[in-house]
């Protein structure tokens, strides 16, 4: 048999060679051998035949039983086409005579192209069987440098070849995470590689596992991102060669949302119509347009201008003095009240601004707003339902604007509107003797027109009209309410207490009251004292039951009295010349004759406060008067300090003595006193913050309320 050697690079087959090895199965023998064929006769004794292209053939000695003349030839034509994924790397040879076989393996040894091998390709050794259609792996195939031996027992086809497998690629930087910002794109990356052998490396992007049209290249930028459609997508690749697929780790994208650049200032008005809201930068129109947007930081400053009938009265906090900086979004408001008409004729019952209460104060401003601290105990405050704690500083009560007097009695508060109507609220039990019910807010007091001064009482409030008429509501245990002795019907409305001066010429009219507890008083205009109610505070020198019906007082001198002030059991009166008097009870020398001598059945006394008088004032058991040179006496119970000594509480002081630290005042009421700077100023306890500054630590010199002026 004839040794045909093949040269054969990949699959490509020459066809120049296809005739010759059709000649060494048996075709035409008046071709030619291709001159690169090598023959060589060996025999018992083995031989080694070189090849062409470093193809050599080692015979061992006993490996063929009779001399054979071995060709090794180029080859490959009529060959059969490698197997799926190899590539040779060498020269096809073809070894004949078909069907040679030998007892002792044979050592064929093939070149290797060393231009064609990688790194980590492994070269194998292959042959065809005699059809030269099918291959297979010649086992033991050593590599040594650049070329592959490895034994064989037969050459039935001839055909040799040396070849490697594709490896798939291997990805060696995985793609990263990534974080952008909306709208920004992100940019995936993958690192792959794959031996020539293998073919190039084909890219395949996936989001969330589903394969992403045209994201073919080794890197894939996503479209615009947006926080709702992309944040947490899942990206990965897959690589691809001839040798396979490999798969990269998920890569996961983050979307966040762009700070803002803008922020909107939104304005309102309140109440609707009363204003409107400029601003600068421009933008804020209102009324018509009361929301803009601005850059980031823009310092705005925005002017209320008042419609006709309506003061400015307040910006909201988080735009203070209407100034703000757009660091975020924020919302103004621009408060107005209404004008206050201008008050009634001073038929009497002078504007009263400041009113002391003992654990709570009120107060109303220029404007006429009207304003509350202290306790809420029995709803004092007048802030409506559910709020129950103290108000530590001035705070206006909700809707109360338009207020021309006020007045804080101890379980009541009345406010006399500029309308001529009055309000209430507080402890029900002072106001229609309906005991354990509380007027959260201000309401009205039912029937009552043309009121012009109002006194809150322990037990009834008082009200005066504009024609000097006297009407009251609450208990009339003792006949306070001048009409026959009893309680009233709960809710009945304010009734007219019947025996004074009506004001029909020649007869004076009522110009002022007080309601002190149980009892009543009235000053007409020709200066007189009225009282009616229980005996003792009522100044008429009688002891015994109550009395409904008021009468004149005697024993205050022939100078007209122009101011009456009603304490707990004790009163006062304060004459035109400036010197004041006392009545009622004196156990904690509240009369302030210097005693604590209780003769609450005695005539009207005179006090040692001079005749600089200018104002007076009872709460309680204790007494107050303000001189024309800006100095406050007070005088009877100290309890929590209430007399200003500096000195803390003491039992009580019978003599009036200066409130320490206070000058400039021209009102007292209480604890308060208002200088004329329109500064109001406070002493003693504050346990429920009626001092009004912020905090519960009581002081025993007075100090300024905080943040009120009621010029």
């Amino acid at each position: 048999m004839t040794t045909v050697a093949v040269i054969r690079i990949g699959n490509a087959i020459s066809a120049t060679l296809f005739a010759l090895a059709l000649a060494a199965c048996g075709g035409s023998q008046d071709e030619a051998a291709p001159p690169a064929a090598v023959t060589m006769t060996i025999g018992a004794a083995g031989g080694t035949l070189d090849g062409p292209n470093g193809s050599r053939l080692v015979v061992p000695p006993g490996a063929l039983s009779q001399p054979t003349a071995l060709t090794i030839a180029p080859g490959g034509a009529g060959t059969a086409a490698l197997p799926a994924g190899v590539a040779s790397v060498s020269e096809m040879v073809l070894l004949t005579p078909h069907g040679t076989t030998f007892a002792v393996p044979a050592m064929l040894r093939m070149q290797v192209d060393p231009a064609q091998i990688q790194a980590g390709d492994t070269p194998m050794l292959w042959k065809t069987d005699a059809s030269l259609q099918a291959w297979s792996q010649v086992p033991g195939a050593i590599v040594a440098g650049t070329t592959v031996e490895g034994p064989i027992s037969s050459f039935s086809g001839g055909g040799l070849v040396v070849s490697t497998v594709p490896f798939p690629p291997s990805i060696v930087v995985q793609p990263a995470p990534q974080s952008v910002m909306a709208p920004a794109a992100a940019t995936f990356a993958v690192g792959a590689i794959g031996l020539v052998r293998s073919g190039i490396l084909v890219y395949q992007w996936k989001r969330n596992g589903v394969a992403i049209a045209g994201a073919n290249r080794a890197t894939y930028t996503t479209a615009a991102t947006s926080v709702a459609a992309d944040n947490g997508a899942v990206y990965s690749v897959d690589v691809s060669n001839s040798g396979g697929t490999a798969t990269s780790a998920n890569a996961s994208l983050t979307v966040t949302a762009a700070p803002p650049t803008t922020a909107d200032l939104t304005v309102t008005v309140m109440p609707a119509g009363s204003g409107t809201v400029s601003s600068v930068p421009a933008g804020i129109s209102c009324g018509a347009d009361c929301s803009e947007t601005y850059t980031l930081n823009t310092a705005v400053t925005l002017t209320a201008t008042a419609a006709a009938g309506f003061t400015f009265s307040a910006w909201s906090p988080n735009c203070p003095a209407g100034a703000v900086t757009m660091s975020a979004g924020i919302a103004c408001t621009a408060t107005f009240v209404a004008t206050p008409p201008p008050p009634p004729p001073p038929v009497g019952g002078s504007r009263t601004n400041l009113s002391f209460g003992g654990e709570y104060s009120l107060a109303i401003n220029a404007a006429g707003v009207a304003y509350a601290w202290g306790t809420d105990g029995v709803a004092q405050q007048g802030n409506g339902p559910g709020i129950t704690t103290p108000q530590l500083v001035p705070t206006p009560i909700p809707g109360l604007t338009g207020v021309r007097s006020v007045s804080a009695g101890s379980g009541p508060a009345v406010a006399v509107m500029n309308d001529g109507t009055a309000r209430i609220w507080g402890y029900a039990g002072y106001v229609d003797c309906n005991f354990g019910l509380a007027y959260q807010s201000p309401v009205p007091v039912v029937g009552l027109t043309n009121i012009v001064a109002a006194s809150a009482g322990d037990s009834h409030s008082l009200f005066l009209s504009s024609t000097g008429v006297v009407y009251g509501i609450g208990c009339n245990d003792q006949g306070e309410l001048g009409r026959p002795i009893g309680s009233v019907p709960s809710g009945s409305p304010a009734g007219v207490v019947p025996g004074l001066p009506n004001g029909v010429a020649p007869n004076p009219r009522i110009v002022a009251v007080a309601a002190g507890a149980f009892y009543s008083l009235a000053l007409d205009s020709d200066g007189y004292v009225w009282s009616w109610g229980t005996a003792g505070a009522r100044g008429d020198g009688l002891s015994g039951p109550p009395r409904a019906a008021p009468a004149r007082l005697i024993g205050l001198g022939m100078v007209p009295v122009r101011a009456i002030a009603a304490g707990t059991r004790h009163a006062l009166a304060m004459r035109g010349d400036g010197l004041v008097y006392g009545w009622g009870f004196n156990d904690q020398g509240q009369i302030g004759d210097g005693t604590n001598r209780n003769q609450p059945f005695a005539w009207p006394t005179l006090l040692g406060v001079g005749s600089g008088t200018i104002g007076i004032s009872a709460f309680g058991n204790t007494s107050f008067a303000v001189r024309s040179d800006g100095v406050v006496l007070s005088w009877g119970e100290n309890v929590g300090d209430l007399l200003g000594t500096g000195m803390g509480p003491s039992v009580f002081r019978a003599t009036p003595a200066p409130v320490v630290g206070l000058t400039n005042a021209v009102a007292v009421s209480g604890g308060l006193a208002l200088r004329s700077d329109g500064s109001v100023w406070s002493w003693g306890d504050n346990r429920v913050g009626q001092l009004g500054i912020g905090t519960q630590t009581p002081r025993l010199a007075p100090g300024p309320v905080s943040g009120l002026n009621l010029n």
